[in-house]
């Protein structure tokens, strides 16, 4: 019988410890794209959410900061990242026209697509993403992070007038 608490109590301490190792290291970021971050050479942080923040400086001499999610999500057995980079925020609503420009843009990428979100304290932000495989290769990753934060540059520019990222 004191065996069998015994063994109850190892148990359900593993448990807790395993949430909390969790939990700690929910906003340090997936250890893979750090590996892979390195091997490319960029430099990145990790914000408080777990995921990484990479500034580039752009050819036209602008710079934009392109984000990579600190987890991920499956679609069947492929597990899928997204990388993402913010043109700007709208106080409110974004016109009719620029949202519906967006939607007639997406059909012109290659990859990725223009989404509008809620901010959580007021506006809607305007940002370019693209969701793309776990195991994408080093120069690939490159690619489409500079391609995500090209796009989204642009469209700052031409939407806000502004080089805020």
């Amino acid at each position: 019988m004191q065996l069998k608490s015994l063994l109850v109590v190892l148990i359900v301490l593993i448990s807790i410890t395993s949430q909390v190792f969790a939990q700690e290291n929910k906003n340090k970021g997936d250890t893979r794209f750090i590996h892979q971050l390195d091997r490319l050479g960029l430099k990145y942080t990790i914000t408080d959410k777990g995921n990484f923040s990479l500034s580039y400086s752009l050819d036209n001499g602008r710079s934009q900061v392109a984000y990579i999610t600190g987890t991920t999500e499956k679609l069947d057995n492929m597990e899928v990242m997204e990388l993402w980079s913010r043109a700007g925020t709208f106080d409110g609503l974004p016109p009719q026209d620029v949202m519906q420009s967006l939607l007639v843009e997406n059909r012109t990428k290659q990859i990725g697509h223009w989404s509008i979100e809620q901010a959580k304290d007021s506006g809607y932000i305007v940002y370019f993403a693209t969701k793309i495989p776990v195991y994408i290769g080093d120069a690939d990753l490159n690619s489409i992070l500079r391609y995500v934060a090209d796009i989204a540059d642009q469209k700052e520019e031409e939407l806000f007038k502004i080089d805020d990222e």
